[in-house]
Formats: structure tokens, C-alpha cells, sequence
């Protein structure tokens, strides 16, 4: 302490200060120091130490480069220096912080192979493989990790090598060689912590490769081996993901409910723990469609309130996706850019970016969300991702006017090369964005070449070919449009555009075909007549026939015309042009409908003086008129008057009934629409008469006369205009309405594969389907949707709607063929993608009734509830059906107190009498299930009292016994069952009362009363429901009386024989194969063990069948085959079934009497299980060792293994005492000179 007065902070500083000068002073002989100790060599005098020195200075200082440069100089000064070898490392190192990874990786790889004994070996490879790593050459660096564990496999650094190859070939897609490597890691490291990571990512690739099993066997392992905590957590958690992806939907979310009790329970003090199960949960419920329980999950996985939490990243990243799904567009924009920012280098952050821009889209907010799609669709891979962003971005752009941006994310769209469906559609868009909206005339030509020149047979060529055409008519091209038009009906006569193409050709030449050469003879012979002085009729006749047909004015032509006919002084010239004038109106009106009755007027006009062949035309415009004012009276008489006209063509006369009987098609008066066409069929020509039959098979459906429409489509088939596709789908809709659904599916095929350019073969195609589960064949309507389903993934055009439609018939179609697991995941797939839109509620009672049927009865009830809640309020018909099917389930699965509650709520909504009643009654069962008596008392008196006579008190009696057996109150159950018997002896219950008689007496100990009592009702009534629970009751009394073959006849006669009440079936067959066992019938036991791991592969049971197959080839004495089985067994297996499995290892070695082989399997189990398991069989292994020993005449070696019996702690004291025994007894024989 300072005595002069001065300060104690002063003498703090003045002493903080000395020690930092002695740091200094000391630092670079205890960085020398520390540095001599990590890198090997001692320094020593001469041989350029000074040099070596300064060169590791620098590199320990950060200046590498010239680090570097003194390292190079040393080793070429000093090549025999013993620092050379270390200065080599030092120059990798150098390298390496240089990122100049190539010479980096060859200075390491020649240290490696040069220095192979030195400790730094290992380390050298490690950054060959870093350096593999960073040239992004994944193969060399994970073959670099592997040979470090090849060369060095003692070393520290083998099992994080492995692992880490392992992951690199994962990258490149080498799941063979990733899985080669987890196994190397988890057979040699064993107790490692890498070992149980290894044993974690083998599970994932044995999923992906569809074995469930082996994935599932992995996981149980390092739960029951491993004693670190969160792998064990980690290893329940991924078991649940696997149970979920083998659609065991209940195991999952009670083992998930389990983890989270098991954590809340310990005080919430491990709040990872709680993270991981609260993300767990989070995934669970977003894969069930559950997206608010989703979000509620994630949020606390992505708390920071206990500091930070390797669960957040995929936490903040399921919250955004809980909003989403919750078409909260807002919160999930929000979400999604939370996350961007907060984890810029997540492999999530594309995808957050999609997402986020769908969120913007749909708050209109377009600029913002095309800064969210710029980073992706300037991405330089060709991802689906991109590819949907590029389509994303061109949709936002051309809505919002941006037409030269939105045709260049098209034209990368293209660049890409996507599939062919989606690159057709993009040209259409271009040529639709260019030739529409840019008026790029030469861009749009290109597109439409390109388009037909790389897919001329394409689904939307024809729709390509009607763009151009209609573009190039708006541009007055009418050459280049008359060329795409014919183009158009001769390469696809059936196209939808076909009429459309017509007219639009018609039109083409009446408006846009300007014929100037005559136009200029016209205007000449106009003159002429003016300069002549002809009648100013003829004049002003010549006028309108020059703007009508030269320059295509017909509304000016039609003024015309009629100023000709006011001041034509011959009758003949007036009629000519009252009949032109009629006719410039009608082609007049196709543009201007206000005209309409104007030109109707002209033609009652003209009709009048006109004669002949003009008086036929006249008529024939009269009806086109008609049909478009809906007119059927008109059209009908200026279609009869033609048809009576000696002057009118055929050709005339069946146009004219054509379009009238269209009209009365189009007024839904069939029948004269199927007169007039009939009319019209017999006077057309050949060519014509198809489309007039088409639309007369229309009328005779309408009419509801099938069986004609049927004879007149049959013909049409072989037809190749826009009937054909018509007529056959009509062909599928009679045969459909009929059952023929072998030929409903042969018409589809045809239109889907004759006509694949038309809308209709698109709806033969979302039929075929349904078609296929109908004919028995849901596995090919299965691939059909898949092949759809892979087509819209692909397509950035697609709706989420369309997706979804499909998916929906991909579950029916897999419900159909039984492969429920499927069916499952296509449902909720179809959910998750619209959770709460209101036709999700029938996707949710689908999915509930697969779920129902696989075993999934919690899940299903949820999902039921579900499907009640998204379809609204409870007084809706959809939401009370699914509320009451819930309940049902709740009942049958014993979940009572729920069932209770949901049907009180059915009770108080329904306000139908019948339904009110059914809701009562079920509440009274379920509280008698619940065992309270006393309250199904009370309720079963209110009942009765409001429904006398009440048939369901019958059901209340038996409850209400049964309620009083599992209660255990025998004698008062006896009692009301055998009252029930009497009371209602003809009732189906009145069987299963004897039943439940007999299991009383079976529980009390009065095994022969039980036995009579199921002999009886087994005589009385061999049909009922309750005998295969008879047979099983009766085989469980000879099995405790030990008359294992009476029990194994009664057994084999439920799993064999007796049908109904599969759930007792597994019991049985496990029972049978214990009585067949005990009486030594090996044969029969290893043959019902296989069926029962064929049968019911999910029995938890299973793993120690598969064990007892083994042990049962061995003690048949196939023990090649046992060895085999049980080796096989051996990796994934539990503690417990590793000691038992090895065991029975030994003792097939022990049979066959290779006694050294034996050994060492046997003691296999003491050295290599180190865990404790249920069945101790160290004492037994340790026995069968002595005794092999003995056999091989080596008595002291084999008292050596008894003694082991005796100084091994934990072992029983009863095997100790016998091992005493053994020993003695060995003794004996040494001492007494006997030999066995």
C-alpha cells in the first residue's frame, strides 16, 4: 500500500500497468512457447531458426503474404532443417488465409504423403478437404475427409471426417457413398457424439429411400443408448417427422405431446428443449392444415427471451408460413422480410422472397413485390424457382402496364428452356404482350414462328395462330391474317376458334379486303356517268356499290342505296337497290348492333318488290336477323319461304334451316330445333351436313331421346371438324349416364388423343380419372394425376386452385386402391395449400375418413372438427355432419368427456327432434362409459320420461352392466347382466351379456363356470359377433391350464378361421405362438411369426419377433440361417434386443459346435452392451462362455468365466450362487481327473 498520502486508484493503475509490461515483455516467448508445442518441432540452434522464426511471427501476426514468401525461401534454403517440415505446414496455412486454395491444397497434399508418421498428418488432410471444399469440388473434398479416416483411423479428427464426408457426398446426390461413411462412423466411433449424428442422418436417408422401418429402428436406438439428453430429444423429435411421413399421425402427435409434458413438467427449465418441441409442434400442425395452432407453436420456438436459440431461423421462417397459409397477406410480407434481414445467408431466404412477393401481389402492392422477385429472377441457375418468379414478375408487369418489361422476363422465361406446356403458353403471351400491347409486329411474328416451328402439333398452336390472326387484322394485315386463318382450318380443323376463325375470315373480306384496282374502274365509270349525264339513280347506285364493295363503308353504302331507290325513276333499279341497301345493313350490323332494326326494316322493304334468287337472299338475311333479335316466328316463316322458293338453292334453303334451327336450339325448344335441322341436314352437301347433325344431337339430348342422339354422334366421330370432339363427348356423357363405363373411357381416350389441341379434350383429361377408379384401375388414375400434378409444379402460370383440384382425386384415387398412407398425404397436401377456405372442409372430412381407416382415430376426429369449423357455423348441415362424426369417433374410442361435449353442443344447435334425441341417448351411453352411474342414472330417467317406451333403454341396461363390470363390481354386474338376458333375450346384446357373464366368472376364479358359460354360448350361437372373443376367452383358459395344444386349436380358429373383430386378432396369433412354442412345434411358431410381422407390421411388438425368428431357425437347428437373420438384426437394434440378439449368436455358434466363435460372442455381450437392459444376460453369456471352454477341454479358462459371474456387480445373486456351483463342479472334475 502507498504510504505517502497518495490514492488507492493511482496504486491500481500504477500495478495494472507493470502487469501489462511484463505481458509484454513476455508475449513472444509464450507465443513461441505455445506455438513450438501445437507445431512439433523444438527449436533448435542453426539451420536458419532465426529465419523460421520471423516467418512464423508474421503469419501469427496476419501478414500471410508475407508469411508466405518467408516460409518458400526457408524450405528452399533449409531443405534438411527439421523445421522444413513444420516451415511446409506453416506455407498450407499461409495459403489457406490467403484463400488461394489450389496451391494451399497441393502444399497440404504433399505434406500428407510425404509426412506420413507425422502427428500433423491427419491435419493435413483435413485442409486438403477444406480446400476441396471451397473450390466447391465436393467429391475430392469429401474423398479427402475419407482417406483421412483410412490412413489415420485412431485419430481425433476420423469421426468428425466422416461425418463431414458423409455430408459432402450428400451434396453431390452420392447417398450411397454418404451412407458408407455414417456407417463407418457409426460401427467404429461408437460413444461418440458423432456416432449418434451419423446414426440421425442414416434414419433420414433410409426414409427418403421409402425404408421406414430401418429409419424408425435407427431412431429407437439412440434413444435407448444414448445419454445425452438432447440427442435423445433430437432423436424424438425426428422420430416424430418419420412417423408423420409413415402416416402414423396419432404415434406422432402423442409422442409430441408426450415430449412437451415431459419438458413443461420439468419446470420449463430447459427452454431449448422447449424450443425444439414447440417447433416440432409447430410443423406437426402446419402439415395437418392446422396453421393457427402452426403460428402459435413457432412463436415461442422463435422467442429470444432466454437469450438466442438455434430453433429460430426455421421458427421466424414457420411463422411466416402460419400467416400465409391464414391468407394474412400483411403480417405474412412482414413475416417473410423479418426473416430476409435477420437471416440474409438462410437457404429459406428465395423461397421467403417468393412468398413475401405473393403476399405483396396480393395487397397490391407491385413495386414492392417485384424488388422481392429481382434478386431471383436474375439468379443465374434455371430453378423451378426462378422459373415462377420470372412468371410472377412478367403477370405484375403487364397488369401493371409495364409491356416492354413484362415481354423481356418472358423472353428469359423462354431462355431457360422450360417445359413444353409452359414454353407455349409463354409465346402466346408474347405474341399476345407484343402484337396487343407493343404493337411490335415483327416481335410478334417471331413469336408465332417460333411457336409453330417448335411445337407445330402443339396443345396451343391453334390458339397462336388465332392471336396472329387477330392481331394482324387490327393492324390491317389482312393478307398475313387470311394466311394464319387458313393455316389455322387446315392444320387444326377442330379447334375451339374454328366458327370464330370462320367469321373472322368472313369478316376479313367483307370489311378489311379493299380491292383498290377495281375501286379506281369504279370511280371511273362513276365519272363517266356523271360526265354523261345518266339517270342520278344509276349515279347514286354506282356510289354505293363503289363504297360497299370497293371501300367496304357499308353504312355510308347503305345511305346510298337508299337515295338510289328514292330517285330511281325504273322499277328495276329501285328493287336492285332496296335489295342492296337491305343487304349493306345486314353486313353493317355485324359491327354496329344499334342497326339492327334499321336493317330489318330494309329488309321488309326489299322483300316486298324482290323476286327470285334476291327474294331467297333477302329471306335468308331476314333470318340471320331474326335469331339474333331471338325472333323465332320470323325466322321460321322467311325460313319456310325459302324453302318453298323454286329459285333458292339447296345450299341456301339448309343454311336458312340451320340457323333457325340453331335459334330454337339456343330457346331451348328442342324439338323444332330438331325439325328444322333435320330439314336442314337432308339439303346440305356432305361437307356441311356434320356440323348440322352435331347441333341435331344437341337438340335430341335436350329433348332427352339419347338413343337417337346416340345414332347421330357415332358418325361424327370419324368426322374432323369442331363436331367431332362434340359428338364425343356427348358419346361419353350418354355412356357415362348409363354405366358403359368401358366405352365412356374409350371416347375420352380418343378426344384426349385424336384432338389434344381442343378445350374439350382438356375436360376429357380431368375425366379420365374418375373413369379409371370406376373401371377398377385407381392406381393408373393415380400416375395419370401425378403426371398433371408434376406438369402445374412446373408451370409459373398456374392457379393454386388447379393443384389443388387434383390433389384432391389423387386421394380418392389412392383411397380407392388402398394405399391410405398416400391418400393421406395428398389430402392434406391439398389442405395445407388453402387451410381455412371454405372447400376445405370437404378436403378435411375426406382426409378424417382415410385417417379413420388407417388407425389415425385421433387425428381423424380432429380433422372432422376441423372440416365443422372451416364450413362455418354449428347450425350448418356440412359443419353438424362432421361435429357429429366426431363425436361417434370420440364415443368409439372411449374419449368420452369429449363426445359428451361435442354432442351437447350438437344438442343445443340441431332443431330437429329426431336428431335431438340420438344426441341424448349418446350422452347417456358415453356417461355410463365414463363409469359415472349414478349421472347415466339420472339422464336414463329424464329420457325415458320424455320418450315412453324408449327402445334405446335397452342400450342404457347393457351400458349400464357393462359400466359396473369395469368398475369391478362384480356381483352387481353378474347380477344386471343376467337381468338383461332375461329382459331383452332377443336382443343382439343379450349374446355379448352371456359373454360378459362368462368374464366375470373368468375374473373372479371360477375358470370351469367361464368355461361352461363360453362353451354354451359358442353351441347356442355360433353366428354371433361376440365368438371370435368366445374362442380367444377359451383358448386363454387352456393356456393357463397348460393344455397348449387345446389353446393353440382355439387360437388358430380366430387368426384362421372366424371373421370380424380384426382388433383381437394380433393377440391371438401372439398367443398361438407361445402355445406352439411351449410344446416344442418350432415349425408352426417361426411360420406364425413371419405372418404376424407380415400382418401387422406396426405391433410394437415387432422388433423382438424378428429377434425370435432367429432364435426359432436356431433351435430347428438352421443356424447359417439364424446367424445371418440375427446379424442382419444386429444395426439399429436396441440395447436390450443387441444383448439378447448377440447372445442367441453365440449360442448358434455354441450348436454348431464352433466353440472359439462362440466364445467371443458371448462375451460380446458384457463388453459391448454397456448400457443396462431389462433381461440381464451377462450372467447366462458369461455361463455359455464357460461352457464352451469346457467343451474345447479348457476347464480353466471356463472357471475363469463363472468367476466373472461372481465378481460382476449388479448381477443376481441366485446366478452368482449357481456360478459357485460351476465352479466347484469343475474343480472336481480337474482334481478328480475325469474328463467330460
Amino acid at each position: 500500500m502507498p504510504q505517502d498520502g497518495g490514492s488507492l486508484s493511482s496504486w491500481s493503475r500504477m500495478k495494472r500497468n507493470l502487469i501489462i509490461l511484463a505481458i509484454a515483455l513476455l508475449a513472444p516467448a509464450i507465443l513461441l512457447a505455445q506455438l513450438t508445442r501445437e507445431g512439433g518441432a523444438v527449436q533448435r540452434p542453426g539451420g536458419g531458426s532465426s529465419e523460421f522464426t520471423l516467418a512464423v511471427k508474421l503469419y501469427s501476426d496476419g501478414m500471410y503474404d508475407l508469411a508466405r514468401t518467408q516460409f518458400k525461401q526457408f524450405i528452399e534454403k533449409y531443405p534438411q532443417s527439421q523445421q522444413t517440415i513444420e516451415a511446409q505446414f506453416y506455407l498450407g496455412l499461409s495459403g489457406l488465409a490467403l484463400r488461394d486454395y489450389e496451391e494451399a491444397r497441393r502444399t497440404f497434399q504433399n505434406y500428407a504423403l510425404t509426412y506420413q508418421d507425422q502427428p500433423k498428418a491427419p491435419e493435413a488432410w483435413w485442409h486438403v478437404a477444406e480446400c476441396y471444399s471451397a473450390q466447391k469440388n465436393y467429391r475430392e473434398a469429401a474423398l479427402a475427409f475419407d482417406r483421412l479416416t483410412v490412413f489415420y483411423p485412431k485419430s481425433s479428427r476420423a469421426p468428425d471426417a466422416l461425418l463431414a464426408a458423409g455430408g459432402y457426398f450428400m451434396t453431390i446426390g452420392d447417398t450411397a457413398d454418404a451412407r458408407r461413411s455414417y456407417r463407418n462412423l457409426a460401427a467404429n466411433y461408437a460413444g461418440t457424439p458423432q456416432m449418434t449424428t451419423a446414426r440421425m442422418k442414416l434414419a433420414g436417408l433410409m426414409a427418403a429411400d421409402g425404408n421406414l422401418a430401418g429409419a424408425k429402428a435407427e431412431l429407437q436406438h439412440i434413444i435407448s443408448a444414448t445419454a445425452d439428453q438432447s440427442q435423445k430429444l433430437d432423436a424424438q423429435v425426428s422420430l416424430a417427422s418419420l412417423l408423420e411421413h409413415a402416416g402414423e399421425w396419432d404415434q406422432s402427435d402423442g409422442l409430441l405431446s408426450g415430449l412437451l409434458k415431459q419438458v413443461q413438467g420439468e419446470g420449463g427449465k430447459d427452454i431449448l428443449a422447449l424450443r425444439k418441441v414447440s417447433l416440432a409442434l409447430g410443423n406437426h400442425a402446419l402439415a395437418l392444415g392446422d396453421a393457427a395452432t402452426a403460428r402459435e407453436k413457432f412463436r415461442i420456438a422463435a422467442d429470444t427471451s432466454f437469450g438466442a436459440s438455434p430453433t429460430r431461423p426455421a421458427a421466424m421462417f414457420g411463422v411466416a408460413m402460419a400467416d400465409f397459409r391464414l391468407r394474412r397477406p400483411a403480417d405474412a410480407a412482414d413475416d417473410f422480410r423479418t426473416f430476409e434481414r435477420t437471416y440474409p445467408s438462410s437457404d429459406s431466404v428465395d423461397l421467403a422472397r417468393m412468398y413475401r412477393a405473393r403476399s405483396l401481389v396480393s395487397l397490391k402492392r407491385f413495386a414492392e413485390a417485384m424488388d422481392e422477385l429481382r434478386p431471383l429472377t436474375s439468379a443465374e441457375t434455371a430453378t423451378g424457382l426462378r422459373l415462377s418468379a420470372l412468371g410472377l414478375s412478367a403477370e405484375i408487369e403487364e397488369g401493371s402496364g409495364q409491356y416492354r418489361s413484362a415481354a423481356q422476363l418472358l423472353e428469359q422465361l423462354l431462355d431457360l428452356r422450360p417445359p413444353p406446356r409452359v414454353a407455349q403458353e409463354t409465346l402466346i403471351r408474347l405474341v399476345e404482350v407484343y402484337g396487343k400491347r407493343l404493337r411490335d409486329v415483327q416481335r410478334a411474328s417471331n413469336a408465332i414462328e417460333n411457336l409453330m416451328e417448335n411445337y407445330p402439333a402443339g396443345r396451343l398452336s391453334d390458339d397462336a395462330l388465332f392471336t396472329a390472326a387477330r392481331f394482324m387484322a387490327r393492324l390491317n394485315g389482312v393478307r398475313d391474317a387470311l394466311k394464319y386463318l387458313d393455316e389455322l382450318q387446315a392444320q387444326f380443323p377442330a379447334s375451339d376458334h374454328a366458327f370464330a376463325a370462320e367469321a373472322l375470315k368472313d369478316s376479313l373480306k367483307t370489311y378489311a379486303a379493299l380491292n383498290t384496282e377495281r375501286a379506281l374502274a369504279d370511280i371511273s365509270a362513276l365519272i363517266a356517268h356523271i360526265v354523261t349525264g345518266s339517270e342520278k339513280g344509276e349515279i347514286l347506285f354506282g356510289l354505293g356499290r363503289l363504297q360497299a364493295d370497293d371501300l367496304k363503308d357499308y353504312e355510308t353504302a347503305a345511305s346510298s342505296f337508299g337515295d338510289a331507290a328514292r330517285a330511281a325513276a325504273d322499277q328495276t333499279l329501285k328493287t336492285r337497290a332496296l335489295v342492296r341497301r337491305a343487304q349493306a345493313l345486314h353486313a353493317a350490323v355485324s359491327r354496329n348492333s344499334k342497326l339492327l332494326a334499321q336493317a330489318m326494316a330494309a329488309a321488309d322493304e326489299a322483300l316486298q318488290p324482290a323476286s327470285g334468287w334476291d327474294r331467297s337472299a333477302i329471306e335468308l338475311i331476314l333470318v340471320d336477323l331474326a335469331a339474333q333479335s331471338r325472333d323465332t316466328a320470323l325466322a321460321a316463316r322467311s325460313a319456310r319461304a325459302i324453302l318453298s322458293s323454286l329459285d333458292a338453292s339447296d345450299s341456301l334453303k339448309a343454311e336458312a334451316a340451320q340457323k333457325t334451327g340453331r335459334l330454337y336450339l339456343d330457346m331451348k325448344q328442342p324439338d323444332r330445333a330438331s325439325e328444322w335441322l333435320a330439314l336442314g341436314s337432308g339439303l346440305t352437301s356432305r361437307e356441311r351436313r356434320s356440323e348440322i347433325e352435331q347441333l341435331r344431337g344437341e337438340a335430341l339430348l335436350l329433348a332427352g331421346k339419347p338413343d337417337s342422339a346416340r345414332a347421330l354422334y357415332v358418325p361424327l366421330v370419324e368426322s374432323s371438324g369442331p363436331e367431332a370432339p362434340a359428338a364425343l363427348w356427348n358419346l361419353f356423357r350418354l355412356d357415362r349416364a348409363s354405366g358403359r363405363i368401358e366405352a365412356a373411357l374409350r371416347w375420352l381416350e380418343i378426344l384426349r388423343d385424336r384432338f389434344s389441341y381442343t378445350s374439350l379434350a382438356d375436360s376429357a383429361e380431368a375425366e379420365l380419372p374418375s373413369m379409371l377408379r370406376r373401371l377398377g384401375r385407381p392406381g393408373d388414375a393415380a400416375q395419370m394425376l401425378l403426371g398433371r400434378i408434376a406438369e402445374v409444379e412446373s408451370d409459373p402460370f398456374a392457379a393454386t386452385d388447379v393443384k389443388c383440384t387434383l390433389l384432391r382425386e389423387l386421394g380418392e384415387s389412392y383411397d380407392a386402391a388402398g394405399r391410405l398412407r398416400e391418400a393421406q398425404d395428398a389430402y392434406l397436401e391439398a389442405i395445407r395449400l388453402a387451410p381455412s377456405a371454405p372447400d376445405a372442409a370437404p378436403l378435411y372430412h375426406q382426409a378424417a375418413m382415410v385417417l379413420k381407416r388407417s388407425g389415425n382415430m385421433t387425428t381423424a376426429i380432429w380433422s372432422l372438427q376441423r372440416s365443422a369449423e372451416v364450413a362455418g357455423n354449428s347450425g350448418s348441415a356440412v359443419a353438424s355432419a362432421a361435429t357429429e362424426e366426431a363425436a361417434s369417433l370420440l364415443l368409439q374410442q372411449g374419449t368420452n368427456t369429449e363426445a359428451i361435449r361435442l354432442y351437447q353442443d350438437l344438442l343445443k344447435s340441431s332443431p330437429d327432434p329426431g336428431r335431438q334425441r340420438a344426441y341424448r341417448s349418446s350422452i347417456i351411453i358415453a356417461t355410463y362409459r365414463l363409469s359415472d352411474l349414478a349421472g347415466g342414472d339420472r339422464l336414463r330417467r329424464e329420457f325415458v320420461a320424455a320418450y315412453r317406451k324408449a327402445p334405446e333403454d335397452e342400450t342404457f341396461a347393457y351400458e349400464r352392466a357393462l359400466g359396473l363390470f369395469k368398475a369391478s363390481r362384480y356381483d352387481e354386474a353378474k347380477e344386471a347382466f343376467e337381468t338383461f338376458a332375461d329382459d331383452y333375450s332377443r336382443s343382439p346384446h343379450s349374446v355379448w351379456a352371456s359373454y360378459w357373464i362368462g368374464k366375470i366368472e373368468e375374473a373372479t376364479g371360477q375358470a370351469e363356470l367361464a368355461g361352461k358359460s363360453f362353451n354354451r354360448i359358442l353351441n347356442k350361437h355360433p353366428e354371433s359377433d361376440v365368438i371370435p372373443r368366445v374362442v380367444l376367452s377359451l383358448g386363454n383358459l387352456a393356456f393357463r391350464r397348460e393344455k397348449y395344444d387345446e389353446a393353440a386349436l382355439y387360437y388358430r380358429m380366430v387368426t384362421d378361421s372366424l371373421k370380424g373383430d380384426s382388433s383381437i386378432v394380433p393377440y391371438a396369433m401372439g398367443s398361438l405362438i407361445e402355445s406352439y412354442k411351449n410344446l416344442g412345434w418350432n415349425d408352426a411358431a417361426l411360420d406364425y411369426t413371419r405372418r404376424f410381422i407380415q400382418m401387422f407390421p406396426n405391433d410394437e411388438s415387432i422388433p423382438d419377433r424378428r429377434v425370435d425368428v432367429g432364435v426359432l431357425y436356431e433351435k430347428l437347428g438352421y443356424y447359417d440361417q439364424a446367424l445371418l437373420h440375427l446379424q442382419n438384426l444386429l444395426e439399429g437394434a436396441t440395447p436390450d434386443l443387441e444383448a439378447e440378439m448377440r447372445y442367441y449368436i453365440g449360442e448358434c455358434y455354441f450348436r454348431s459346435a464352433d466353440y472359439e466363435q462362440a466364445i467371443l460372442e458371448f462375451l460380446k455381450v458384457p463388453y459391448l452392451v454397456t448400457k443396462p437392459t431389462k433381461i440381464d444376460w451377462r450372467a447366462t453369456a458369461f455361463y455359455m462362455a464357460g461352457q464352451s471352454y469346457e467343451k474345447m477341454g479348457k476347464y480353466e479358462q471356463a472357471i475363469g468365466m463363472y468367476q466373472q459371474i461372481i465378481d460382476r456387480p449388479g448381477i443376481d445373486g441366485t446366478f452368482k450362487a449357481g456360478a459357485e456351483k460351476e465352479i466347484k463342479r469343475v474343480r472336481t472334475l480337474i482334481t478328480g481327473g475325469v474328463r467330460p
